[in-house]
């Protein structure tokens, strides 16, 4: 069977840009839930989510410099690798990410240094933000209430 020039042209395109360097993932606008799971217990925090959104600004809370993060695409996976700097020295990141990034994603940050550990990350998107504002996080379980689930 042959595919049409077009529909070929798309596949070989779409094929190529897969493994390419990409941007760091762009969540929708709105309010989000993270649940962050490592060795040493969970935590759980609602994030307003807004223009200049970043995947890793709120998930390792040891990063305190970090170089630019670079970003790669393959298949159903956005990978990720960063160097830091923290109270402990450098150390370096890496993550594997899935999702769709409009209402949910999922993945695992490696982090390497002098204190190596395993940050498994679950977000999703409950509402548009009402409480919040674009950058502005609440752990859950804090003073508040219902943030912006509509009561």
């Amino acid at each position: 069977m042959r595919l049409p020039v077009s529909l070929a042209f798309i596949l070989v395109t779409a094929t190529a840009a897969a493994a390419q360097p990409v941007g760091g993932p762009q969540r929708m606008h709105g309010l989000w839930q993270i649940n962050v799971l490592e060795a040493g217990g969970e935590r759980s925090f609602h994030l307003c989510v807004g223009a200049g959104d970043d995947v890793l600004a709120h998930l390792d809370a040891a990063a305190t410099q970090c170089e630019p993060a670079q970003w790669r695409r393959d298949g159903a996976y956005v990978h990720m690798a960063d160097r830091c700097s923290g109270a402990q020295g450098g150390y370096e990141r890496s993550g594997r990410f899935s999702g769709d990034f409009q209402y949910n994603f999922q993945g695992e940050l490696q982090v390497a240094g002098t204190a190596p550990r395993t940050l498994v990350v679950d977000g999703r998107r409950l509402a548009p933000c009402k409480a919040l504002k674009a950058g502005e996080m609440r752990p859950q379980g804090s003073p508040g209430g219902n943030l912006n689930l509509g009561q």
